[in-house]
This record gives C-alpha cells, structure tokens and sequence, in this order.
C-alpha cells in the first residue's frame, strides 16, 4: 500500500475526493431561516468521461453523497486539479450504490475509461481511495468473483465483487482499476471474511449507459 497526503494536481488525478455539505435550509431561505452548515461528510471517487468541454462527470457511491432523511439541503463537491468544485448529483442508484457528480472544471482532467470486459478471477487490481476523503491511498490487490468456503459452497454478494484488503472511512467510491481501466468501486468491507467489496464491473456499465459515448467507456 502507497499513500500519500499529497493530491496530483499538474496533470490532475482522475482519482478525487468527494465532499457533501450539509445545511439546515433551503437553497432559497425564506428570511430569517438559519442556513447554517451543520456537518459535512467525505468520500472518494473518480472522473470517468467529459459531458462536455469543460463539464466532467465523477463516479462515486450513492452512500456517500446520500443527505438522509433529516438534512434539508446537501452539496456536492469534489476535489479535482488542486480546488474544490461543486457539483450537482445527476443520477444515483441505491440497488447498485451508484452515483454521479457533474461538474466544471477549467482544467482539462483525466478520466479512467471503464473496461469493456468484466475482470477476470484472482486478477492483480489496484484501488484508489482517499482515507477520510483526504490521503489518497494506492493498494494492489487480487480480486474474486467470490469466496470459497471451508465446505466447498461459494460465498458471493450480489452486484459485487470481492477484494483481499480491507478499507478505511473515506475510501467508498474511490476506482478499482484491472490494466489501468475501471472494473469496479470501492464500496466497503466483509467484517466475517476480512475482504473488501467493491461494486462489480456489470453494474457500473449498466450504470453509466446513458452518460457516456462509446468512446469514453473504452470502446
């Protein structure tokens, strides 16, 4: 495992930090309404095409752009080529723990291109995350479709699949890459089998269908 405090910001890393800021108000407060940020939450993610010039789309879970019940209003911003953006959540998934972040950017960001074949069993991966949404952190790794167990059975979680490391807070929705393409997301841990799950490379594809060309998603 590589970390380190410092982001890539000349060229810009496609690999970024999320943030949600919460507030007690609405976006248009009636007057004397108290629209104070009230907590923030923080996470990972990664850019994975242009929308257009100069709007870029970042893949990140739904969990970690998720406002609750209770919070009035929520605002996404992402960490790309050295400041923070804010972004506006365009689709999420909660079945698949999805996400998408637009936002502007007058720097031209890498993106990772998304596989156009699922990985192959015990493939050497790497993961991308940013422990507390702030020290990026690289971790090789091996990936299963599922787990043996002593019995023989196999162990698999739906729309997921496995990784031999575990995670930190912050690290959800940072990029698990297969020879430098995106093959999966980092979604949490298997406390009982001590791996990693990340959401698996079908619901990811299905997932961004309708944002991106077949260009941007490795074609």
């Amino acid at each position: 495992m590589v970390c380190s405090a410092a982001f890539s910001a000349d060229p810009p890393s496609p690999y970024v930090a999320v943030r949600v800021d919460y507030f007690r108000g609405d976006p248009v407060p009636a007057a004397g309404t108290d629209t104070t940020k009230i907590g923030e939450q923080r996470g990972s993610g990664v850019v994975v095409g242009e929308a257009n010039s100069g709007t870029w789309y970042v893949l990140t879970n739904a969990h970690v752009i998720d406002a609750g019940e209770d919070i009035k209003r929520a605002e996404p911003s992402v960490f790309a080529a050295g400041e923070w953006q804010k972004g506006r959540v365009i689709a999420a998934d909660d079945e698949s723990d999805l996400a998408l972040v637009r936002i502007r950017s007058a720097s031209a960001l890498q993106a990772v291109k998304v596989s156009q074949a699922k990985p192959p069993n015990a493939a050497k991966v790497a993961t991308h995350g940013l422990i507390g949404g702030r020290t990026y952190c690289l971790r090789p790794t091996e990936l299963r479709h599922a787990l043996p167990l002593a019995d023989g059975a196999l162990a698999w979680a739906p729309q997921r699949f496995y990784v031999r490391t575990t995670f930190r807070s912050g690290e959800s929705g940072g990029a698990v890459t297969f020879e430098d393409r995106l093959v999966g997301l980092i979604y949490g841990n298997d406390p009982a089998a001590g791996w990693g799950l990340v959401v698996d490379h079908a619901s990811i594809v299905r997932f961004l269908k309708p944002f991106l060309t077949e260009a941007a998603s490795g074609g």
